[in-house]
């Protein structure tokens, strides 16, 4: 369910902030341009629920660091493939558009590269699309939480606590947006919960340590990205949603947060210079909203159900060769 609704809000940020050649689709100071920019928190409940999430994957499949190419391999085979495919549209969409518009095709092959290791901003390269960066920060948790994980599972509550406090502490000590380390005190909420549900850390230890994150995400990320992931917290602790609309958007949400701005994008793009006042607009938006969750359904269906597919195998491979070996 959150999955989804973080996808949603996205999605309503980008369209109701959608700028095109032709200028804004909504005036700046409006309310609704303004209404939307909050759809940006979505990013952050990602954040959390991946921050949960991965340990807990790593915990059932008892991960050792010895394994650590078995758990990315499975990482870029979910990730990566609907990833890449999403970045061969966008590329192929812009070479439509400039036969269309008579410009000449801009192709890098080394900005191309240097999205596929997530490097882009490193060097100086914006990304095809603006979400990739959010992708770029869940990639490096990976690598980090891989090494970290040995260490959550101990026996000791000090250790238990101190580890997600010095991750959460690394938010006031990297300004730099582009380290995984700007965002430790989000991710660390995400990782005490899992601490908490699966007994191994007390609730009242843990609690207090997510309290502490979250001033700490106050401080160094905004008020608004704090109160985000409380809820979040509070919605993955307290709640247990399971309705086929909700698993359903759930499903879809990471092939909804690739495509959205190629196929809702681009409606707006086509139709929005049309629309001169804001109940059409809106209109517009919904049409955009609509589509993109029907494309994202077939993506997922037809390059993210797959890539999920090759991810398990990579895991029954790497299982049989361990009970073979032993």
């Amino acid at each position: 369910m959150l999955r989804g609704i973080a996808a949603l809000m996205v999605c309503i940020y980008h369209f109701t902030n959608f700028s095109g050649t032709w200028g804004d689709l909504f005036p700046s100071n409006g309310i609704i341009r303004e209404v939307g920019e909050q759809g940006t928190l979505g990013v952050y409940i990602f954040f959390i629920i991946t921050g949960f999430v991965i340990p807990l994957s790593l915990a059932k499949s008892d991960f050792r660091i010895s394994q650590i190419h078995r758990f990315l391999s499975k990482r870029w085979n979910r990730i990566e493939m609907p990833y890449l495919i999403s970045i061969v549209l966008i590329l192929s969409l812009s070479f439509v558009f400039s036969i269309k518009n008579n410009t000449p095709f801009d192709f890098d092959a080394i900005r191309l590269s240097h999205h596929l290791f997530y490097s882009a901003t490193f060097f100086g390269y914006e990304w095809y699309n603006p979400i990739f960066w959010t992708l770029a920060i869940e990639m490096q948790f990976y690598i980090l939480i891989a090494f970290l994980y040995p260490l959550l599972k101990v026996n000791n509550q000090l250790v238990l606590i101190i580890i997600p406090l010095v991750l959460g502490m690394s938010t006031l000590l990297v300004d730099d947006i582009r380290f995984v380390f700007h965002f430790g005190s989000i991710f660390s909420q995400g990782i005490l919960l899992y601490l908490i549900l699966t007994n191994k850390l007390g609730k009242l230890i843990g609690a207090s340590g997510i309290i502490l994150c979250a001033i700490i995400t106050f401080y160094g990320n905004g008020i608004g990205i704090a109160v985000i992931s409380l809820l979040t917290v509070g919605t993955i602790a307290f709640t247990n949603t399971n309705t086929k609309l909700f698993n359903w958007l759930g499903n879809i949400s990471y092939s909804l947060y690739l495509i959205h701005g190629l196929i809702g994008g681009s409606l707006i793009y086509l139709f929005g210079r049309y629309a001169n006042d804001s109940f059409t607009k809106t209109i517009i938006v919904l049409a955009a909203l609509a589509a993109s969750l029907v494309a994202a359904y077939v993506y997922w269906k037809i390059i993210e159900q797959p890539s999920k597919k090759w991810s398990k195998k990579i895991t029954i491979s790497y299982e049989t060769q361990a009970a073979l070996k032993s």
